[in-house]
């Protein structure tokens, strides 16, 4: 799924964001922490981890 996205490091945003999905709770809060966390290492990142976390979210929908 992360590797999709780029990166295998995001991998766990991804995972994270299937529990999240699951257990109801808001897409803004993870993508706003998201943005916070990885703020200071450039847009590029920040949109590389957006881009997993929508994936695991994707993938968790299809799951339900």
């Amino acid at each position: 799924m992360a590797k999709d996205c780029g990166s295998i490091k995001a991998c766990k945003y991804g995972s994270f964001r299937c529990c999240y999905t699951i257990l109801g709770l808001k897409p803004t809060s993870i993508d706003s922490a998201v943005k916070a966390i990885f703020g200071n290492k450039g847009e590029e990142i920040v949109q590389l981890n957006l881009k997993a976390i929508q994936a695991g979210r994707e993938h968790a929908l299809k799951q339900l």
